[in-house]
Formats: C-alpha cells, sequence, structure tokens
C-alpha cells in the first residue's frame, strides 16, 4: 500500500498557492479600487464643478481622493496581516518593501490630490 503522506504534502502545497494568489487577487482589487477613486476624485472635481455648488464639488473630490487613499492603505494592511503567515513554508510571497513602497507612493500621490483639489480655484 502507498504511503498516503506525499499526496496529502502536494495538496497541502496546492491549496497554500491558491490562498496566496487569492490574497494576490485581493490586493490587486484593493489597489484597482483605490486607482479608480482617485480618477474619480479629479474627475469629480473638474466635471461636477459646473453642475453642483463648488463646494460639493470640492468635498465629493476630497473624500474620493481620502477613500483613495484609504484602499491603498488598506491594500498593504490585508497584504502583510499574518493570519496566513503559516502556510506551507516553500510558497513566497510579495516582498513586504515591495508593498510599501509601491503602496506608500500611491497614498502619497492621493494625499497630494486631495490637497490639490482643496486648493485649486
Amino acid at each position: 500500500m502507498s504511503d498516503p503522506l506525499p499526496e496529502f504534502d502536494r495538496n497541502l502545497a496546492l491549496s497554500a498557492d491558491r490562498t496566496i494568489l487569492a490574497r494576490e487577487q485581493v490586493y490587486g482589487s484593493w489597489v484597482r479600487t483605490g486607482l479608480t477613486s482617485l480618477a474619480a476624485a479629479v474627475g469629480a472635481r473638474t466635471l461636477y464643478a459646473t453642475v453642483v455648488p463648488a463646494w460639493l464639488a470640492v468635498a465629493t473630490g476630497v473624500l474620493l481622493a481620502l477613500f483613495s487613499a484609504f484602499c491603498f492603505l488598506a491594500a498593504v494592511w490585508r497584504e502583510m496581516s499574518p493570519a496566513f503567515e503559516d502556510l506551507h513554508p516553500s510558497q513566497r510571497r510579495l516582498p513586504p518593501s515591495m508593498l510599501i513602497v509601491i503602496n506608500g507612493s500611491l497614498t502619497l500621490v492621493a494625499g497630494a490630490a486631495a490637497v490639490g483639489i482643496l486648493i485649486a480655484r
């Protein structure tokens, strides 16, 4: 009779792969949502200025830019959470330094957009 342990190890490794891929997909979703809300912030300020009062267009743009920054920070927080640290030792994940640099710069861009929307005339 064959040993069931190698099959178990293979299934464990495959499930860990699926978990890592799912986490990366969720990370991508957070970043995509942040980029979309950042674009909507700039568009809201530009397009709403002629339709609604100026303060409402500015408030909408700033709120969307701040939501964008939240999405970028939440992406890093979710990806680096220790909930799945003990998956399979051979599984490779996105490097935390890369996540912090990329999402940190996107958060700075979102903050700059919020300030720009707020002070632009």
